[in-house]
């Protein structure tokens, strides 16, 4: 979570809109390059180089403004995020609003992304004094990047405007470390500038007149008192998630079954809303999950999808059911097409369900690698309900092959 501070904008210059391959639809859009030999002058985690805009999606009655952003690191900021994760601490990149009382848009909780082992987020700041409207997005990788690699991050937003005002979004890198306590990746440091900033009009369905805001900013004395609390919590339950050894399969395995002992607590203290991240041993098809959500009424806070994209290269992308459809196909093929992704299956999902299951799926659905309920405030004080990250692309990378696009499931 970003806490914003109080940016002074140095300059504007009028908007560039250019044409996308990815829509019909004209962009607003904006970019930066530090330099391919860049090392720190903004934060030694940024991209030294990327592109960030807009595009307008949807129909006469719900329109969608869709930010995206693509980036790339040199060799230098991958070997400091390395460094970095090896203190617990992950690359993040946040595309929010800058005014939290905002009501011209909220995001839909729709994302998608190519970074590696993506953990998404949003919230409406500032927490608990929001407005109902999600002014604030992230997607954290906890796993490494790579060099030279062209990587994107992109997220929908509900466009709300009346007429009366625009907006700012900015795009910003940041550095996230976990809370032991909610599961929940909070922003301790953050780029000293905006690496995008892009404006909207006032009125629904249109672009911005004026964009490309000059990024340069004041940095705030919290920032440059900024230092790093790495204090280890003490809970077994999360020491034990830290404690995998993620490119093992049988450490994997040592986990899961570390957890399921862990949940014979049920037995005796039966709850009907358990906070649980169900990690399956393959993509399942979108009918097959809404068998199974539906089989043990299942409620689903977000899942994840896996899709492949023209290169090869694994695409996540994330969401949340809508009223009447577990998984709402128009906007899953919306974000496909956007991705220019082929869809292969859920991988995971983030939900609630009466322990009273908990038993009966993991003695009986074969398509279920875990579920995980260490975030449950049976064992951690977790008041604002985050999940402890899915296990997928830790199995993935050692279970399950890529070869052309295609799924090869080894035996898990």
């Amino acid at each position: 979570m970003l806490k914003k501070k109080a940016l002074i904008s140095i300059g504007i210059c009028v908007v560039l809109c250019v044409y996308l391959t990815l829509s019909a639809f004209a962009a607003s859009s904006t970019s930066w390059d530090y330099g391919s030999s860049y090392k720190d002058q903004y934060g030694s985690y940024v991209p030294y180089k990327g592109r960030a805009g807009y595009i307008l999606t949807g129909n006469s009655t719900t329109k969608y403004l869709t930010f995206y952003s693509y980036m790339y690191f040199n060799q230098t900021v991958v070997n400091s995020i390395k460094n970095y994760m090896n203190q617990g601490l992950y690359f993040t990149w946040d595309v929010s609003n800058i005014n939290d009382y905002d009501r011209t848009i909220t995001a839909t909780g729709w994302y998608s992304t190519n970074l590696p082992n993506p953990k998404f987020d949003c919230e409406d700041d500032p927490f608990p004094f929001g407005n109902g409207f999600k002014d604030e997005t992230e997607v954290t990788a906890l796993s490494l990047v790579e060099p030279n690699k062209e990587y994107y991050y992109m997220v929908d937003f509900e466009d709300k405007r009346d007429g009366t005002s625009g907006g700012t979004v900015e795009n910003r890198a940041c550095l996230s470390e976990k809370n032991p306590l909610t599961g929940e990746y909070n922003t301790i440091w953050y780029s000293s500038r905006a690496q995008a900033t892009l404006t909207y009009g006032k009125n629904f369905g249109q672009y911005s007149i004026i964009n490309n805001i000059n990024n340069d900013t004041i940095k705030s004395s919290e920032l440059n008192d900024a230092k790093i609390a790495l204090e280890k919590n003490k809970s077994q339950i999360l020491d034990l998630y830290r404690s995998i050894d993620t490119s093992s399969l049988s450490s994997l395995k040592e986990y899961k079954n570390k957890v399921l002992s862990n949940q014979k607590i049920y037995k005796e203290n039966k709850k009907d809303n358990v906070l649980a991240t169900i990690t399956f041993n393959y993509p399942i098809s979108i009918d097959v999950f809404a068998d199974f959500v539906n089989k043990y009424d299942i409620k689903v806070n977000q899942f994840s999808i896996r899709a492949i994209n023209q290169i090869g290269d694994r695409v996540t992308i994330s969401g949340k059911p809508g009223e009447n459809e577990v998984v709402p196909e128009n906007i899953l093929n919306s974000m496909l097409d956007k991705s220019k992704a082929e869809f292969k299956g859920i991988i995971d999902c983030y939900v609630e369900l009466d322990s009273a299951y908990l038993d009966k799926i993991n003695d009986n659905e074969k398509n279920v690698f875990l579920v995980d309920t260490s975030a449950d405030n049976m064992f951690i004080t977790n008041e604002n309900k985050k999940h402890i990250p899915s296990l997928y692309w830790f199995l993935e990378n050692t279970s399950i092959k890529y070869k052309g696009g295609e799924l090869f499931n080894e035996e898990i």
